[in-house]
């Protein structure tokens, strides 16, 4: 037995190797890493009917985001106190880039359509 280190009896310690991955304010490079951000997009208060026509493209619209290179984590709508009216949408999405996400975002049939008034986009630093 050595000094100073322990005896391992059957067992080996394995060092796990993750994926290296950027976050917070940093942009991914072209090796591959993903960021997280958070779309925070809120209605305009007079959208009701034109969220409700165009809601079944906006779906697809999430469905295919894997054209623009983004990935869906979560998609909703956020609601009133009421807890049914809408009056935004939230998604956390994963991408190479700032770009692919401002890209996704403003493709959106909503955007494109003038639902959202206000739309935040943020780093997101998924801890789990």
């Amino acid at each position: 037995m050595q000094r100073g280190r322990p005896v391992r009896s059957g067992r080996q310690r394995v060092k796990l190797r993750l994926p290296a991955r950027k976050c917070g304010n940093e942009e991914a490079g072209s090796g591959g890493q993903h960021v997280h951000f958070v779309i925070h997009a809120v209605d305009r208060p007079d959208a009701l009917a034109t969220r409700a026509k165009f809601y079944r493209v906006h779906r697809i619209h999430l469905d295919e985001a894997n054209r623009h290179g983004v990935a869906v984590t979560t998609a909703g709508t956020l609601v009133a106190p009421d807890g049914e009216t809408p009056v935004g949408s939230l998604f956390i999405l994963e991408a190479e880039s700032r770009a692919a996400i401002d890209a996704f975002t403003a493709s959106d049939p909503y955007h494109v359509n003038s639902v959202w008034q206000h739309v935040d986009v943020h780093y997101y630093n998924k801890k789990r």
